[in-house]
């Protein structure tokens, strides 16, 4: 393994930071306090027009083609210059857990219907495997499809599902017999137009308050045939696939974040004098500051060994564990360290910090729990 980066791909972080600087970061605050459902538009075509909506997508359906491991840096800079969790998480929801699978397990004629509006920003994607009684226990779905001539029939609902109301195209997990288990489940392709699709409500959050979260039911759903992605009865796979890229490409956007946080609390603890000294004089805070990096080049270390895996090629599931698990909780421990550093400015909403402590909690959650992550690690080496 080669982590060293190459001139370009220096260069293309540099980009996404200035951009996401200019552009994102100035935006951050008033996103979050405008609350969930009222979704920052301009940011969006900005990024579009900017290209990162369509990085790793092939050039003929409209984007990139940058491997993973490039997709990661690129990722690590734009969050680092847009200092935003909400937003960075739906960017990540629509190119990685949406854009990705319909690249990897589409029909042609899927890939070049959606990918195109997607990689412009023009449709917004989403993906929706959590319910009211199946989250960690993915197999256990209970929303229903049933072939009816040359369609299916969905019945159920989803939870907990990022970009929901704002989406235009959802992959939709749904069990074709639920006495198979996970064989039995399927992925669809689900227009927001589609007869008997509603968004139930919009979801008001603790944190990430730029990224749209909702409730989507599904009430006598009329899906085309032909817009089930991959095979019937695999779409635990396609799940299982989506959640390593989730693990492995979406993480990076938030260590930038870690970066920022930890460039800025330095500068804090120089500037902050207590009993006549900086408080970065102090072993107790530069004890604080030297978890932070230590956790951070760690993190860093395992999600690019996972991007690495991904671009040869090779199955990355407990690699990408490990990193999600580690980085999910140190990063919840790097930002209290650093609210604890800022002191009662860090409870201010005027910084940052505040912000940013409410953002890192679902981490240790979304796209798996801290347990489920244990028992991925535990079941590869008990093989």
């Amino acid at each position: 393994m080669d982590f060293s980066w190459t001139p370009e791909q220096l260069a293309l972080r540099e980009s996404c930071r200035r951009f996401a600087e200019r552009e994102i970061y100035p935006g951050a605050a008033r996103r979050d306090q405008a609350g969930d459902g009222e979704f920052d538009w301009d940011a969006w075509r900005k990024t579009a027009e900017f290209g990162l909506l369509g990085f790793p997508i092939p050039e003929q359906y409209g984007g990139s083609g940058v491997d993973p491991l490039t997709l990661c840096i690129a990722m690590e800079g734009f969050g680092e210059g847009s200092g935003d969790t909400g937003f960075m998480t739906s960017v990540g929801a629509h190119m990685v857990i949406c854009e990705i699978p319909i690249w990897e397990w589409g029909t042609e004629e899927q890939k070049r219907k959606y990918l195109p509006k997607m990689c412009t920003g023009e449709w917004v994607g989403a993906f929706a495997l959590t319910e009211p009684n199946a989250g960690s226990d993915a197999a256990g779905i209970a929303t229903k499809a049933e072939k009816r001539g040359d369609h299916y029939i969905l019945n159920g609902s989803k939870t907990f599902i990022t970009n929901g109301p704002i989406a235009d195209v959802i992959i939709v997990m749904a069990t074709v017999d639920r006495s198979k288990g996970a064989r039995g489940i399927t992925a669809f392709l689900v227009e927001k137009g589609f007869e008997g699709f509603s968004v139930a409500r919009s979801l008001d959050k603790m944190g990430m308050r730029a990224s749209p979260t909702g409730e989507l039911v599904f009430e006598e759903c009329i899906v085309p045939e032909e817009n089930v992605l991959g095979e019937v009865g695999k779409g635990f796979a396609v799940a299982m696939s989506t959640l390593e890229w989730e693990r492995a490409s979406m993480l990076p956007a938030l260590a930038g974040i870690a970066e920022r946080r930890l460039r800025e609390t330095i500068a804090y603890a120089k500037e902050r004098v207590q009993f006549g000294s900086p408080i970065a004089e102090f072993q107790a805070i530069q004890h604080k500051l030297a978890d932070m990096k230590m956790w951070l080049e760690l993190s860093k270390l395992m999600l690019y060994k996972v991007a690495w895996m991904k671009k040869e090629g090779k199955p990355a599931q407990m690699e990408a564990s490990i990193g999600k698990l580690f980085f999910s909780e140190t990063n919840r421990m790097a930002a209290l360290n650093a609210f604890q550093i800022f002191g009662g400015y860090g409870y201010m909403k005027e910084y940052p910090i505040e912000r940013d402590v409410r953002d890192t909690m679902p981490a240790t959650i979304g796209a798996g729990t801290s347990e489920i992550q244990r028992s991925i690690i535990a079941r590869h080496l008990l093989k």
